[in-house]
């Protein structure tokens, strides 16, 4: 069911993720369960996010006034801006069902930027380092997120998690069925989940989830589940890496 659910075009990418969570439910996959809570409850402050959930130089719009109720608007981006207004990245930590109404709406959404933000910019504009309006003052600024971007990133969601689904189908008919394999039973299961969590993430990053840490390291990675305090996990895991030697050594270390 998840593969039709994930493949149907009008379904959204919530209710899909839905179908997904019982698919990992029955795996018994934890990194790929706390995948799925996390784009359906949102992500917390100290969690990884995802790149398709990173975008970088979103749009600013600034409202401007003037002399006898004048009012003008200008856009402006990340490459026209000094360093010390330059916002980078921007992490999108809603559910993913909120982002669908986001990208639903009549208009892009906008999230208002604060007040020394705008001094700053005031400041800038004042030295000649930023552009806007002569004889007028920037009084409003909002970033924006283009409903565009939002349903690319939704978008990409769905397929990946598509993707996904066809290639667990592919290394078990009965995965994700009532009484089928678990990660446990059929380990080759893993592989299609690690893949997956390298490539949404990005290759070469720590990915922490939750309590948790997947590591991912380089295009044929293997994503290791470490819990906090697992001395013994974390050894095992460096012993792909360090000769017998180095994890002695290490071991030392984390006795100190």
């Amino acid at each position: 069911r998840a593969i039709e659910v994930l493949s149907t075009p009008n379904v959204r990418a919530a209710e899909a993720l839905r179908s997904l969570l019982v698919v990992s439910k029955r795996l018994e996959d934890e990194a790929l369960t706390r995948w799925i809570r996390s784009e359906l409850d949102g992500y917390s402050s100290m969690e990884t996010v995802p790149d398709y959930r990173k975008p970088g130089a979103l749009p600013i719009t600034l409202t401007w006034h003037g002399y006898g109720g004048s009012q003008g608007t200008t856009t402006v981006t990340d490459l026209e801006l000094p360093e010390q207004l330059r916002i980078g990245e921007t992490p999108m930590r809603q559910p993913i069902a909120e982002l669908e109404e986001l990208a639903a709406g009549k208009k892009d959404a906008a999230a208002q930027l604060p007040t020394p933000w705008l001094a700053l910019y005031r400041r800038a504009f004042s030295e000649g380092k930023a552009p806007g309006y002569q004889g007028m003052q920037v009084n409003y600024a909002s970033q924006l997120y283009p409903r565009t971007m939002l349903r690319g990133a939704i978008d990409r969601v769905k397929t990946s998690a598509l993707d996904l689904a066809l290639d667990l189908e592919a290394v078990s008919p009965e995965a994700g069925s009532v009484g089928g394999p678990t990660t446990s039973t059929d380990p080759q299961l893993h592989q299609p989940v690690n893949v997956f969590l390298t490539t949404i993430y990005g290759a070469g990053a720590t990915v922490t989830i939750g309590d948790e840490a997947t590591v991912a390291t380089g295009k044929r990675s293997t994503a290791i589940r470490l819990q906090a305090g697992d001395v013994e996990g974390m050894l095992r895991a460096a012993s792909a890496y360090l000769n017998s030697g180095g994890v002695d050594e290490l071991r030392a270390a984390l006795d100190q």
